[in-house]
């Protein structure tokens, strides 16, 4: 949605002028978002008063339910997918056959797994495909230092034949990432930037999303905290998939669990961890993190040069598992016959 659609529909909104729609746009709300906002907050960007700011989002609902859209036929729904879902194939026969074809834009995805597991080469691969073979803008967002690589992403598309322009290519640097609090307003600008220079873009990545939060949210103390500034982060990408209709693509740290089911005590145990990710480590975000993204791979490395890609959930196809090679091209296939 361009920036003087939103200036529109927030002035739709009763006592919201020009003014006041621009200051409420630049902050990050459009009238979906406004209406569930925090009066607090409202108050400070507006510099009215508590209940003024409530009488703003009182308004903004009632603005939202006239925007709404009504519900659609199961053929009709159907009709806008095939006609506006893209499907990015990864070009690795077995991970394309394990997603059902490949990842799809106006989706989100996690990549969980420990450290060399392949989660930042399946990014780059992945930026590679949308940027050259789709021809589609790409968004990467780095929140750890070095795991953007431009060489890398040049060396996987001439690998892959294919030219790389790097001006396609959005990235927010890790050294301008301090915290969650700017990580989420990094979103913000993003949003902000693209929509000025009237980007294309088909995947944001998140390198990783869940780094700095582990930082902060130290312990079960702030678990309430966390599970609040989750939701803030993954509910605002999730909005910029869909406006964008992008695939979200998120790397995730992951935690140990070795208790066995005896000291478990309710809780989940190794073997429980296992049945469910696929390996011994369990994603690291609690549940509105795993329920968010609708894909998961977990990532382990299997031998010296063969990694393993294990599907534990998606709403589409059946849970599997498939291998994969890191090369210059990004990620390929591995014969059946290397894998032991």
């Amino acid at each position: 949605m361009s920036s003087r659609k939103v200036i529109e529909d927030l002035k739709k909104i009763p006592k919201i002028g020009e003014k006041a729609a621009n200051a409420l746009m630049k902050a990050g709300f459009n009238v979906k978002r406004l209406s569930t906002a925090n009066p607090a907050e409202i108050s400070r960007i507006l510099g009215c008063s508590l209940r003024e700011a409530k009488l703003v989002i009182n308004g903004a609902r009632e603005t939202f339910q006239g925007l709404v859209k009504p519900p659609l036929t199961a053929n009709q729904y159907q009709e806008i997918l095939d006609k506006e879902i893209m499907l990015y194939k990864t070009d690795v026969n077995a991970l394309d056959e394990l997603l059902g074809g490949g990842f799809k834009s106006s989706s989100t995805a996690g990549l969980a797994g420990p450290q060399a597991t392949g989660k930042t080469q399946i990014c780059n691969h992945m930026l590679v495909q949308v940027t050259c073979k789709y021809g589609r803008d790409s968004v990467f967002i780095e929140t750890e230092l070095n795991t953007f690589s431009n060489p890398r992403l040049r060396q996987i598309a001439a690998a892959r034949g294919y030219k790389y322009d790097p001006s396609k290519v959005l990235v927010v640097p890790a050294r301008r990432i301090r915290d969650v609090g700017m990580q989420f307003y990094q979103y913000e600008k993003v949003y902000e930037i693209a929509e000025a220079k009237g980007m294309d873009v088909g995947i944001i990545i998140v390198d990783s999303f869940t780094a700095l939060f582990q930082r902060k949210y130290t312990g079960r103390e702030l678990l309430p905290d966390r599970k609040q500034e989750l939701g803030r982060h993954l509910s605002y990408l999730e909005d910029l998939a869909k406006e964008w209709n992008a695939l979200l693509l998120c790397t995730c740290q992951v935690i140990e669990c070795p208790v066995s089911p005896m000291e478990a005590r309710g809780m989940m145990s190794s073997k429980d961890v296992r049945v469910q990710f696929g390996t011994n480590y369990m994603v690291w975000g609690g549940h509105i993190l795993r329920h968010t993204l609708g894909t998961w791979l977990s990532l382990v490395k299997v031998e010296k040069d063969i990694w393993k890609a294990i599907l534990f959930d998606s709403s589409e196809v059946p849970s599997g598992e498939c291998y994969f090679r890191i090369t210059e091209k990004g990620i390929e296939d591995v014969k059946k016959k290397e894998i032991k």
